[in-house]
């Protein structure tokens, strides 16, 4: 259900800026873009972006809201 609603908007996107680009990509080339776009969305969505969302809040709500501090350091000392 989701999953529809996200590759409809995604798809009206599409079409929207193909339209105003006068692009001539057809439509089924369109869709077959819009799958690949919306699958790799969820895809990153289940296994990045859900597990840290998770971890992050059971440690603020265990730990209390200083973890979050020690985190955002460690975090930017991580992509440093």
């Amino acid at each position: 259900m989701v999953y529809n609603a996200l590759f409809s908007f995604v798809l009206h996107s599409f079409k929207n800026i193909n339209r105003k680009i006068r692009s001539k990509l057809p439509a089924w080339r369109m869709e077959e873009e819009t799958h690949e776009h919306v699958h790799s969305s969820v895809k990153v969505f289940k296994w990045v972006i859900l597990p840290i969302s998770l971890y992050v809040f059971a440690e603020f709500y265990f730990l209390g809201e200083k973890c979050l501090r020690l985190h955002a350091v460690g975090f930017t000392g991580f992509l440093l």
